[in-house]
């Protein structure tokens, strides 16, 4: 494991800490001594990331999503939290009403930017089930773990879903994406909440006290901040209880969409580990 005293995404020394600790299926499938590696959650208040100290080696990653979700996987899960077993198709199952949710969402979203998606970079998605089922027929290429690298400035549009709170440094995972896309093209960044928090909601209750898949948990202006620092210009934005959609181009592309907007509300205020106001910037990161 490797351990940071700065922010992940704004660099920022200036962090709350708390109590935490490693699950026991992530440190046996890892192979890290909990015991002997001392964890913390850690809130930054200037850019709103929630993400513990300890993040995971390249091969802890290799490690842990070496055949995931298959049925060694299940089992062995399912041997450290009985009932995994039986909240598994959830996440794997395309008919799920929450995946069907997951299809008809990122269709709708890449419809309401105008523009047909053209040449489409599934990255992360495992074998690119969401992005081949919200587009059908489309021109589509998959990347995760493993298997050549896409070709560099050839997709119309990078999808990213649900991957990043996996990743242990995602300043230079973004870069990465970057490359990726074509001129004038887009990439679509999609995490699991907190989106939002209601006022007054103590932050350390979005995350729980032991690491487990997600390394890392964003607010809306924790993602926007994070494009911006890698030189991308967020232009549609949409943070809601759940989840937090953006849709983002390069700082210097000349396209300037027309839904150029923040359509997610201002983030509201937060009471932090001191009871502080902790909004300090605007949403809009």
């Amino acid at each position: 494991m490797i351990r940071t005293n700065t922010c992940i995404v704004c660099g920022a020394k200036g962090l709350e800490r708390t109590g935490g600790g490693v699950a026991p299926f992530i440190a046996h499938r890892c192979r890290i001594d909990a015991a002997a590696t001392p964890v913390e959650r850690v809130w930054c208040p200037q850019c709103d990331l929630l993400f513990f100290d300890q993040r995971l080696d390249d091969g802890e990653v290799r490690r842990l999503y070496l055949g995931y979700r298959d049925e060694a996987y299940v089992a062995e899960r399912d041997r450290f939290e009985p009932g995994y077993r039986h909240r598994h198709p959830q996440y794997v199952d395309i008919r799920h009403e929450v995946q069907q949710n997951r299809i008809s969402g990122l269709k709708a979203d890449v419809a309401a930017m105008g523009r047909p998606p053209g040449r489409i970079l599934d990255y992360g998605g495992g074998d690119g089930w969401l992005t081949r089922e919200a587009f059908p027929g489309g021109d589509v290429r998959v990347y995760d773990l493993g298997g050549p690298a896409p070709p560099p400035r050839a997709f119309d549009l990078v999808i990213c879903a649900h991957v990043l709170e996996h990743v242990s440094f995602p300043v230079p995972f973004v870069d990465e994406l970057k490359t990726f896309m074509a001129p004038g093209g887009l990439l679509y960044l999609e995490v699991p909440g907190p989106g939002q928090r209601p006022p007054g909601t103590p932050v350390f209750d979005y995350m729980g006290p032991v690491m487990h898949e997600h390394v890392s948990f964003y607010s809306g202006r924790a993602v926007r901040r994070l494009l911006h620092r890698c030189g991308l210009r967020p232009v549609w934005s949409l943070d809601v209880w759940q989840v937090t959609k953006v849709f983002a181009v390069p700082d210097d592309s000349p396209d300037r969409l027309p839904l150029e907007q923040w359509s997610g509300p201002e983030l509201p205020p937060v009471r932090g580990p001191q009871g502080t106001d902790t909004r300090g910037h605007s949403g809009k990161a």
